[in-house]
């Protein structure tokens, strides 16, 4: 009976092992007997987890790929293009409704004119 007890004993280490290579609990490994056993009901159990897993939702987002490639010849691909920006000299001939505008518009970061960030409202 001797023997017996250190086939028990490798077989607990090999599912021990096994459950910390898969993933899968050791109670889901259950009364596996051989190596072949526990590799078979590990498998088992992560081809399932793996066809349980929900789809992954459907974005609208473009590859980066298609982002970043520069195939039409368009001088702008590749580049990411913000709104027309205006020189100093169009900024002193403005009047102040216009630069008003062109900030909001965020046409003055050229400049070093930060982006327009509305304040915020607290209800106080």
């Amino acid at each position: 009976m001797k023997g017996h007890n250190t086939i028990m004993d490798d077989i607990d280490a090999l599912r021990d092992a096994v459950a910390a290579h898969t993933g899968v609990p050791t109670s889901l490994l259950g009364n596996a007997r051989t190596a072949e056993q526990l590799w078979d009901i590990a498998r088992a159990a992560t081809e399932w987890k793996a066809a349980a897993q929900p789809a992954r939702p459907a974005t609208a987002a473009l590859p980066a790929s298609t982002v970043s490639h520069a195939s039409s010849g368009n001088p702008l691909d590749g580049r990411i293009v913000g709104p027309p920006q205006v020189s100093h000299s169009e900024l002193v001939s403005m009047d102040p409704a216009a630069r008003m505008a062109a900030w909001k518009a965020g046409q003055l970061e050229s400049l070093g004119v930060g982006p327009y960030r509305p304040v915020k409202r607290t209800g106080h």
